[in-house]
């Protein structure tokens, strides 16, 4: 799959929407990221792993950690891929068990890289960082399908968390203008609304 066949099946399979939509902090967007749906088509899930993957290439670290929910499969995933120990990061304990936050088995001191799918402010990453390194693991860097542009790579970095990202939205949208996928409305609509959301950034 090339990158131009991978942003078709973005829109294709619903994971990249233009409108009036509410996200999880309670702010409303012009458009939705919903990455979940890349996992509904093999190939374009496999290429959405070879991407995280060559981020990945010049990092130390020795565990590859999910955040639940959304980016658990494609944290498992590059586990197997590349034959690295894999957990995830709950957002709250179980009410049984042994109410761990982080399930998996990993050693203290060990180093891990975070992965999600989308990064917004930031705030599920350095939640998940706080319970590894409440765990003895040590957090440092964060891999992210999409960054919003919303603050969430300053957020983290004053918190000890390099990121990187396969995209920015302004270049997601950029090419998916380039292709035809949306028209001169919604690219300026959404880059409006990114450039208003990085002036707010301290």
């Amino acid at each position: 799959m090339t990158r131009v066949e991978f942003l078709r099946r973005l829109v294709e399979l619903g994971a990249f929407s233009i409108g009036d939509f509410v996200l999880s902090s309670g702010a409303r967007s012009p458009y939705y990221l919903d990455m979940r749906r890349v996992m509904s088509d093999p190939w374009t899930f496999r290429w959405a792993i070879d991407q995280y993957s060559q981020l990945l290439n010049d990092l130390d670290y020795d565990v590859i950690a999910g955040v639940e929910c959304g980016s658990v499969p494609f944290s498992s995933a590059l586990g197997y891929a590349l034959m690295r120990p894999a957990l995830y990061v709950r957002k709250r304990p179980k009410e049984h068990g042994t109410r761990s936050l982080v399930e998996g088995r990993a050693f203290p001191g060990q180093r891990v890289v975070i992965i999600d799918d989308v990064l917004t402010t930031g705030k599920s990453v350095a939640d998940a960082a706080a319970a590894l390194r409440n765990a003895g693991l040590d957090a440092r860097a964060a891999i992210v399908f999409v960054d919003r542009e919303q603050c969430g790579r300053e957020n983290l970095k004053r918190v000890g968390i390099e990121v990187r990202s396969v995209y920015t939205v302004t270049r997601l949208v950029e090419e998916m203008h380039d292709l035809g996928l949306i028209g001169p409305y919604e690219r300026d609509r959404v880059l409006g609304y990114v450039a208003e959301s990085k002036s707010t950034c301290v």
